[in-house]
């Protein structure tokens, strides 16, 4: 009997030396450990035959004929997901006449402050001040926000809501594939909570409105990113093409992997 195998679909000017900054790439190495076949396709040029195909274009908005082209495959996991843009989720979104006098922070609309645009060539005409999201500015108030920021599409504002404990900021992040996830409480000092920032981590259970996010955005494979403001949780961010940045101990990091990676399997009949 032929082995199950796994196409991983990427951009085609993706370069394959940057594949380890994936988390995907370690999911695969437990899929190949457990005998699966996995192969990489840069670009639609060529239907390669695979049992599923799972759309990793690290973009914000996935061209249309990535997506065409992995419905032709018998199960195409995140074929249905073409934008995640800041602007297609948010519920913190201001404008410079909204009725809203606390503190505002100033994103890209585009997912990690438009990084993987830039890796693959898809910036032309887009500028940005950010180089990373650590460097979006929280302003104290709407009237003190440039008015570029409420100008350009490029950006978005929104109302500043950090998940604040024992004067630390946290933020929660949800990954999952299929049926398996996993959740942790991750801590920092500074505002936009990350790898670099990090200073600890706690894992957490996620509540069911996230949950509800994720079906909505119809994601198969991915993570969200969420603040408890009160007893509501407030999704910040979503991602499809997570990268291995390691936010927990080597040991609890694989693990994790590990239960995630199993999730492929509620797509192998």
């Amino acid at each position: 009997m032929r082995e199950k195998r796994i196409a991983i679909l990427f951009h085609e000017r993706q370069r394959e030396q940057r594949l380890p900054l994936y988390a995907i790439h370690y999911l695969s190495e437990f899929w190949r450990a457990d005998g699966l076949e996995v192969v990489h396709l840069f670009g639609v040029e060529e239907l390669v035959p695979a049992d599923v195909v799972v759309v990793h274009v690290d973009t914000s908005v996935v061209p249309d004929e990535y997506l065409e082209f992995a419905r032709r495959y018998p199960v195409a996991i995140n074929a249905r997901v073409s934008d995640i843009r800041k602007s297609s989720f948010s519920t913190l979104r201001v404008t410079r006449d909204s009725d809203y006098a606390g503190p505002v922070i100033v994103k890209s609309d585009l997912n990690y402050a438009g990084v993987p645009e830039r890796m693959v060539g898809e910036s032309r005409g887009i500028a940005t001040p950010f180089g990373a999201p650590a460097e979006y500015p929280v302003y104290e108030r709407i009237a003190h926000v440039p008015g570029c920021f409420f100008d350009s599409p490029e950006f978005i504002v929104e109302r500043f809501v950090p998940e604040r404990d024992n004067g630390l900021y946290h933020v929660r992040l949800l990954d999952f594939l299929g049926d398996r996830y996993t959740c942790v409480r991750v801590s920092a000092e500074h505002h936009v909570v990350g790898v670099a920032s990090q200073v600890g981590y706690e894992q957490v259970t996620p509540p069911p409105e996230v949950f509800e996010v994720r079906r909505r955005l119809k994601l198969d494979y991915g993570k969200i990113d969420y603040v408890m403001y009160g007893s509501t949780p407030i999704v910040l961010d979503v991602n499809k093409t997570m990268g291995a940045g390691n936010v927990t101990a080597p040991d609890d990091l694989r693990a994790m992997r590990r239960h995630r990676a199993e999730g492929i399997y509620a797509f192998l009949s």
